[in-house]
C-alpha cells in the first residue's frame, strides 16, 4: 500500500514537472522567489495596522504587562512565531528524521526532472518548508483580518491568501524540488502551527466582553441601585 502511494506521488509529480515550457518555467520560478511577494507582505503590514489603528492595546487593557509592546506588533509577533516555527520545524526536525530526497535528487526519477535554471534544492525534501511557511502565515493572517466578521470576509481575504499558498505549492513541484506528499505534509505543519499561535495568543489582539467592559466601570448616572 505505501508503495503504491509513492508511486502515484511520483508519477502526479512528473506530470505536473513534465508539463513546462518556457515562459511557464519564467513565471513559476518567480513565483517561488520570496522576494517577489515583498509587496504583498508589505500589503499585510498595512492591513494590520489598518486593523488595528483604533483598538486599545493589549497594555490597556490588562492583559499584558505595562512595559509590554502595541497590539500592532504584537501581532506581527504571533506570524513571526507562527512562520518561523514551521520553518523550524520542517527544516530542523522532520527532513532530516525523514531523509527523504527531493525529485532532483531521487536516484530513480532524477534524471526524468525538468531543471530550471540549474536549480535542485537542498538534498532532502519531506516536508516542504514554503508550503508550511505560507500556509501559517495565510491561515493566521486570515484568522487575524476575518475575525467578528461575516462569511463574506472570507471572499476577499481568505481565498486570495489560499490562491497565493497553492500558487507557492504548485512553483514549487513544477521546478521539480517536491512531491506532491511534501508539499501536504508542509501544508499540515503550518496550518497546525497557526492554529496553535491563534488560540494562544487571540485574547491579546481581540479581548474579550469582559476585558473590553471591566464590572469596576463607572454605571450610567441613569442607573439606580436598590438597596433592602
Amino acid at each position: 500500500m505505501f508503495e503504491r502511494i509513492i508511486e502515484i506521488d511520483k508519477s502526479w509529480l512528473l506530470a505536473i514537472n513534465g508539463a513546462h515550457t518556457p515562459w511557464m518555467d519564467t513565471v513559476f520560478w518567480q513565483i517561488s522567489q520570496a522576494v517577489t511577494w515583498l509587496p504583498l507582505y508589505a500589503l499585510l503590514v498595512v492591513c494590520l495596522f489598518v486593523t488595528f489603528r483604533k483598538q486599545r492595546t493589549a497594555v490597556d487593557l490588562g492583559i499584558l504587562p505595562v512595559n509590554s509592546i502595541p497590539t500592532i506588533v504584537f501581532a506581527i509577533g504571533m506570524i513571526a512565531i507562527a512562520v518561523g516555527g514551521a520553518d523550524l520545524i520542517c527544516a530542523q526536525l522532520i527532513k532530516p528524521l525523514v531523509a527523504r530526497p527531493r525529485p532532483t535528487h531521487d536516484a530513480e526519477i532524477g534524471a526524468l526532472i525538468h531543471v530550471v535554471n540549474n536549480y535542485r534544492g537542498g538534498m532532502y525534501g519531506f516536508c516542504s518548508n514554503h508550503a508550511a511557511n505560507t500556509m501559517a502565515c495565510a491561515v493566521l493572517c486570515s484568522a487575524i483580518f476575518t475575525h467578528g466578521k461575516s462569511w463574506h470576509a472570507h471572499l476577499y481575504i481568505t481565498l486570495p491568501l489560499m490562491l497565493w499558498v497553492l500558487l507557492n505549492c504548485y512553483s514549487r513541484m513544477y521546478l521539480g524540488v517536491h512531491y506532491p506528499l511534501d508539499i501536504a505534509a508542509g501544508l499540515v505543519v503550518g496550518g497546525v502551527m497557526a492554529a496553535v499561535v491563534w488560540v494562544l495568543g487571540r485574547d491579546c489582539l481581540y479581548p474579550r466582553d469582559a476585558h473590553e467592559h471591566p464590572a469596576d466601570e463607572e454605571l450610567p448616572a441613569d442607573v439606580q441601585t436598590v438597596e433592602d
